[in-house]
């Protein structure tokens, strides 16, 4: 409060940016750095959101630090600004950079703030539908986390997930982010108007080398596979026979494989 009144800590905000703006990479990082510490006391030394746009000659380790700030201090007035700058970071050819950071980043910025909630998911599938596989194995963990806090169905259902379902399995090839795509499949795949292609992702895992999936996967396709045979089952009369009795057969299936399995926990957990 004393910093406040006496405006020092404009001072400081109008000091950092400018070294954040003006500073060798090795001084910028620095600054971050001490910049992440002071903001978690008091926001209003932040420096202005402009200041840590990355620019494209910046290291990766500046990049990581600048958008770890942009994640804690974007407010809902500058979301509109802050995602349209991490789209296009996550375009840039290092693929390390753009998968393992900016969606990410998106992910995280999503879950802080709920107004950024679905317009993030239009961009992170709008980065998936380019193909490139560290965007889609990004995209499949950030969706995750941030569709695990969805509640409205409606929105849900509005979801056109094809780009992930439809997506080669190969190129998906990350345990975590498999286990996530299996999991957007058996929790949300029944609710879009493309369940048929979710539930082709789960019997294709399960009909595939299902013994040389890693156990997190293995899990989740049995978690999945009973998700769709309750949702159907529930369905009744209300819902296609046909789809039904396919679901059925698919966690059968599903079980089989994981009483087999040479994990104990998968097995008690099929029992």
């Amino acid at each position: 409060d004393f910093w406040r009144h006496r405006g020092i800590d404009r001072r400081i905000a109008a000091a950092l940016s400018t070294t954040i703006s003006t500073s060798s990479s090795e001084m910028q990082y620095a600054v971050l750095r001490s910049v992440k510490v002071l903001v978690a006391e008091d926001r209003e030394v932040a420096p202005d959101l402009p200041v840590l746009f990355c620019r494209y000659d910046d290291p990766v380790p500046v990049k990581r630090a600048k958008l770890a700030l942009l994640v804690v201090l974007c407010t809902a007035e500058g979301l509109d600004t802050v995602l349209g700058e991490l789209a296009e970071y996550a375009k840039e050819v290092d693929g390390e950079w753009a998968g393992t950071v900016v969606v990410e980043g998106m992910g995280r910025l999503a879950e802080r703030l709920e107004a950024a909630r679905w317009p993030a998911v239009q961009i992170i599938l709008g980065l998936a539908a380019s193909g490139v596989g560290h965007l889609l194995q990004a995209a499949c963990i950030a969706l995750r986390s941030i569709l695990d806090r969805e509640e409205d169905p409606h929105r849900l259902y509005s979801l056109d997930l094809a780009v992930l379902f439809d997506a080669p399995l190969e190129a998906i090839d990350d345990p975590e982010a498999r286990g996530a795509l299996v999991w957007l499949a058996g929790h949300f795949g029944m609710h879009t108007r493309r369940h048929d292609r979710a539930m082709a992702v789960v019997e294709a895992l399960v009909n595939g080398d299902y013994s040389n999936e890693a156990g997190s996967v293995q899990a989740a396709l049995l978690d999945a596979s009973m998700s769709m045979a309750l949702h159907w089952e529930a369905l009744g009369e209300d819902g296609d026979a046909a789809t039904r009795e396919a679901a059925r057969s698919l966690f059968q299936a599903t079980v089989k494989r994981a009483t087999n399995s040479g994990s104990v926990d998968l097995r008690e957990h099929a029992v």
